[in-house]
């Protein structure tokens, strides 16, 4: 028992959690059970992953890993690390009922580890499931767009009567910056899917998405959540909403994340200061950001704060937004 306490005690520390937060997240994963909000569920077929981009940097997945895996989940004792496919949960059986599956949200459905058989048996899945929504989100659309034409040759093979790409298949790929933006955005539209999508999470910076947005049925975005969570400024998120309806593009907001304004966001006027300096515009933000967090910790408590994710709350300008694509553009 000394041990277990310790154990305990150990993860608390490092994780920044309570021990109810533990055993909520040992029964959801356990259940599949998922609380992002435009989810239901949660499958992991596959575990463990790499970081490649800043937007990895406190990554969620990590956190969740080391958890688990002290708290006794063998799927999880291989560590973060180490990326292991999950053969003995294939075939799987999905609900009967229509419900909106995350797959992989632990991994990388895409990660040069996981091997090309692995995700042809995950996609083929999905074909007996037309009731669900499948969303496979991914930083590595480079291997996406190689991977998905040739599986929906193959099964177009073995399913003949089936009509690929699968109407119930999203393609997500993560942007957190304008740079991984430009990086990334070619491939996922050179990708063959019924719905794509853009997750903007955390969000690091402005995004210009441009005309790209016209072949992108949606996009969820938020700012970072966690201990370690760096700050988003809302008119980066004010854009991106109001891009998304120029383009009638889906929009979600998830989230400020861990950074709140207390006395309210003015959105023509923010004011920082640190260290003496005053930041006035989104330029001097983006620099403000690469602060250390115990400049952050500095900050002028008349402006913007570490609030924590459900004190900042989901609101922009006085309402939510919790759009999900209808019109298919593609």
């Amino acid at each position: 028992m000394v041990q277990i306490h310790l154990i305990t005690e150990f993860i608390l520390a490092e994780t920044h959690c309570t021990v109810s937060h533990l055993q909520s997240d040992f029964i959801k994963e356990k259940k599949g059970m998922s609380k992002i909000e435009y989810t239901d569920k949660t499958i992991n077929f596959v575990t463990g992953c790499s970081k490649i981009s800043t937007g990895c940097q406190n990554c969620y997945a990590e956190t969740m890993t080391f958890r688990l895996k002290e708290m006794g989940q063998e799927k999880y004792q291989k560590g973060f690390n180490e990326v292991v496919e999950h053969w003995d949960m294939l075939p799987f059986e999905f609900s009967r009922t229509p419900k909106r599956y995350m797959i992989n949200s632990m991994s990388d459905t895409f990660h040069p580890e996981v091997s090309f058989g692995f995700i042809f048996k995950m996609f083929e899945q999905f074909i007996h499931f037309p009731q669900n929504t499948f969303m496979i989100f991914t930083k590595r659309p480079e291997r996406a767009s190689r991977v998905i034409p040739k599986i929906w040759s193959y099964l177009s093979k073995a399913y003949p009567a089936r009509q690929f790409p699968l109407e119930n298949v999203w393609l997500v790929v993560t942007t957190e910056n304008q740079e991984m933006y430009d990086k990334r955005i070619h491939y996922l539209l050179d990708t063959l899917v019924a719905v794509r999508g853009l997750s903007v999470e955390p969000m690091l910076s402005h995004i210009n998405f441009g005309d790209h947005l016209e072949q992108i049925d949606w996009i969820a975005l938020g700012g970072e959540s966690g201990s370690k969570g760096r700050p988003m400024h809302p008119s980066w998120a004010l854009s991106a909403r109001d891009q998304c309806k120029s383009h009638n593009t889906a929009y979600w907001f998830k989230q400020h994340g861990e950074w709140g304004f207390p006395n309210g966001f003015k959105k023509k006027r923010i004011t920082m200061l640190i260290d003496g300096r005053i930041f006035k515009n989104d330029d001097d933000f983006c620099q403000f950001c690469s602060v250390t967090p115990e400049e952050l910790d500095r900050l002028h408590p008349s402006t913007r704060q570490k609030l924590g994710k459900k004190k900042s709350g989901n609101m922009l300008e006085g309402r939510t937004y919790t759009e999900l694509p209808t019109l298919i553009k593609n």
